[in-house]
């Protein structure tokens, strides 16, 4: 993912991990706001997704769709500052879904100790077309 927060540079800490199956995650800290935001392959000339014509908001699974070059962006809206787990099942190439989930940590409530999936993917630094995803996020209005 690369976005003002992590000054536009592709950071592995922000990056989508192969599951398997064309399933692809990316879990990092976020503050609540809206964000501008594309999904794409590190070098932005393959694979590029958003969520058209309306908010991208927690818990609901969005049929994404690709804006072509120099197209619009989506935004994202995240009510709360925490941990968000973005899911990326391209697993139907022709029904490429998103799900932004907010993921507990700490607390001895059965959260994670640590916000990420880096060392969960099955493939990590291993990504659809054999690139490693970046999903492109900034704040909106900028």
């Amino acid at each position: 993912m690369r976005g003002e927060f992590s000054d536009w540079n592709a950071e592995p800490d922000v990056a989508f991990y192969n599951f398997g199956s064309n399933i692809y995650q990316a879990e990092f800290e976020l503050a609540a706001g809206a964000y501008s935001y594309k999904i794409a392959q590190s070098e932005w000339d393959i694979f590029d997704r958003i969520v058209a014509g309306e908010d991208t908001v927690p818990n609901v699974t969005y049929v994404t769709s690709d804006p072509g070059p120099g197209g619009p962006n989506g935004n994202l809206v995240v009510p709360s500052d925490g941990c968000w787990n973005i899911t990326l099942d391209a697993s139907d190439p022709d029904n490429i879904t998103l799900v932004v989930t907010e993921v507990e940590i700490g607390g001895g409530g059965g959260g994670k100790e640590t916000c990420g999936v880096g060392s969960q993917g099955l493939n990590d630094g291993e990504a659809f077309g054999g690139q490693l995803f970046m999903c492109r996020v900034t704040a909106a209005g900028t």
